[in-house]
């Protein structure tokens, strides 16, 4: 039982990282010409399915499922490449 929990801690710790990650990228690199960063969270899916055997692999997954969700109106507006400028910079929404 006590392993679930640490296994529990160390995904929501994952997740925790790459949502912050996404958020300080929305925030500091939000007007750059480059692509939106929710991309880079379906990316690291993809790397961590790729090294699925490893035991490491699950918290990539976790940390680009955090990193996607932080940016989560860009990916259903279908925004892809541009700078945007948010108009309040919030570091705990979901924008």
């Amino acid at each position: 039982m006590k392993h679930y929990f640490l296994l529990f801690f160390g995904l929501s710790i994952a997740l925790l990282v790459g949502f912050s990650l996404g958020r300080i990228g929305h925030i500091y690199g939000g007007n750059l010409p480059v692509p939106h960063h929710w991309i880079y969270g379906p990316i690291l899916a993809l790397v961590a399915f790729f090294y699925r055997k490893k035991p490491f692999s699950i918290y990539i997954f976790f940390l680009g499922i955090g990193v996607f969700v932080s940016d989560w109106n860009d990916f259903t507006l279908h925004r892809f490449l541009g700078g945007e400028e948010p108009p309040i910079k919030k570091f705990w929404g979901i924008d």
